[in-house]
C-alpha cells in the first residue's frame, strides 16, 4: 500500500498524519448514549467531570492520565454517537459509580496530533478522513479518539490533542 501526506488546518496540526498500529488497553469511561454532533458540547465536560471523580474515588487524588474520549458511530443513525470520556487504566481495575471499565483491542489507526480549544479539534477530522481515502483506509464504526496530551482547560488555545480514527486497510 503507497503512502500518501496529508494535512489538517494551518495552524491547528503539528507534523503531519500518520498510520500507526496502537496497542490494546484497559479503559475506565462513563459514557452519553445516542448524542447527535452538534450536541456533543453540551455533555463533554459533564462527561469529564464524572470521570474525574471515579478515577479520584479508585486512586485518590494521583496524576492523571491524558483523558480520553470515543466517539463510537451509531450504526444507520447519521451523524450521531455513542460518547465516552475516560481514562487508560491499568487492568484489573474495577468500575467506580457510573464508570465502567472495558478492554479496548489493539487497532489501526490514522492520527494526528492538533493544539486549540476544545471546540477547535474537530477541524482536523475532514483533512484527516481525505488522508485516510488516499492512504487506502476505511473507517470503522469505533470512531474517533481524542486523547487530551496537554489540556489547560477548555478555553486554551494551548491544548494538544491526538486525535486518531480507528480503520482497516482497503487494498
Amino acid at each position: 500500500m503507497s503512502r500518501q501526506t496529508g494535512w489538517a488546518e494551518p495552524g491547528m496540526a503539528i507534523g503531519q498524519p500518520r498510520i500507526q498500529k496502537v496497542p490494546g488497553f484497559t479503559y475506565l469511561y462513563v459514557e452519553q448514549l445516542l448524542v447527535h454532533e452538534t450536541q456533543v458540547g453540551n455533555y463533554i465536560l459533564g462527561l469529564f467531570a464524572k470521570v474525574k471523580a471515579a478515577y479520584e474515588e479508585i486512586h485518590g487524588q494521583a496524576e492523571k492520565p491524558p483523558m480520553l474520549v470515543r466517539y463510537i458511530n451509531v450504526p444507520e443513525q447519521e451523524k450521531m454517537y455513542h460518547m465516552q470520556a475516560g481514562y487508560v487504566v491499568s487492568s484489573g481495575t474495577s468500575n467506580a459509580g457510573e464508570a465502567r471499565v472495558q478492554a479496548i483491542p489493539a487497532a489501526l489507526v490514522a492520527g494526528v496530533v492538533t493544539c486549540g480549544n476544545i471546540d477547535s479539534v474537530w477541524r482536523c477530522y475532514g483533512p484527516l478522513m481525505e488522508f485516510m481515502n488516499q492512504n487506502g483506509l476505511k473507517p470503522l464504526d469505533e470512531g474517533w479518539r481524542e486523547y487530551y496530551l496537554y489540556d489547560e482547560g477548555p478555553d486554551s488555545m494551548n491544548n494538544i490533542t491526538w486525535v486518531q480514527h480507528v480503520a482497516e486497510e482497503t487494498d
